[in-house]
């Protein structure tokens, strides 16, 4: 089992690696500081393939005009991180954007599969942890959207 890890920020790599010498997995991990659409494309490229996709872009949409290009950003990602899948592989896909439903989510993620030609199946979704209340009177506290499909 080996770990690959990309992002922007030096700052997040620098606590990833942390946490994996945390615990005792830093031979299995890697962290590169890479823009994750340009280096998803050259993996696809590639022809690079993992048997576990996690995809937890930044917001794309911190108001609902931004909704529309966020759900193109949705989609795009998901397509890439499904490109990169084994068959029988997993993608775990997240949005923190607040305008954007989980049922947003899910139709990006379904127009994702659909332009990769993949079929999946939906094996869970989830949300933000107990540690982040969501709150009656404020919905734009129940921001965290997650799914966890299966490439068949």
């Amino acid at each position: 089992v080996s770990v690959e890890g990309l992002d922007v920020s030096l700052d997040t790599l620098a606590m990833a690696n942390t946490h994996a010498k945390m615990n005792q997995v830093e031979n299995r991990c890697t962290y590169r500081q890479a823009d994750a659409f340009e280096e998803m494309r050259k993996l696809v490229k590639a022809g690079r393939h993992y048997d576990v996709v996690m995809l937890d872009p930044p917001a794309f949409a911190r108001s609902q005009q931004a909704l529309a290009g966020a759900l193109t950003g949705y989609k795009d990602v998901n397509l890439l991180g499904l490109k990169l899948l084994n068959p029988e592989g997993f993608l775990v896909t997240s949005s923190c954007s607040h305008p954007v439903s989980e049922a947003d989510l899910w139709k990006s993620i379904r127009l994702a599969a659909r332009d990769a030609k993949r079929d999946i199946r939906l094996i869970e979704q989830r949300g933000q942890s107990a540690d982040h209340p969501i709150l009656a009177s404020m919905p734009e506290t129940r921001y965290l959207k997650c799914f966890i499909v299966q490439a068949l």
